[in-house]
């Protein structure tokens, strides 16, 4: 079996760009409830809500952060 067929070497490339920690990505996906809720917490109508949002982006983007770490964990195994 050949590397090729374990690692996507196009994505693994692409992390070198990619903060780990990358909450933008979240808030990009999640645009429109956002801006939303940005415009809520201003005029302090919601800012509870504005904290849960950002407390779920940190979550999910903690879950892509530990996905990409043990892909890039794969690479040092098999090229130790």
């Amino acid at each position: 079996m050949n590397l090729t067929t374990w690692v996507n070497f196009s994505k693994i490339k692409c992390y070198r760009h990619t903060p780990l920690l990358y909450l933008s990505s979240y808030i990009i996906k999640h645009k429109e409830p956002y801006y939303r809720l940005l415009s809520q917490a201003r005029n302090m109508e919601n800012f509870e809500r504005w904290v849960i949002y950002i407390l779920d982006g940190i979550i999910e983007t903690s879950k892509q952060t530990l996905e990409k770490i043990r892909k890039i964990g794969v690479i040092f195994t098999l090229f130790p």
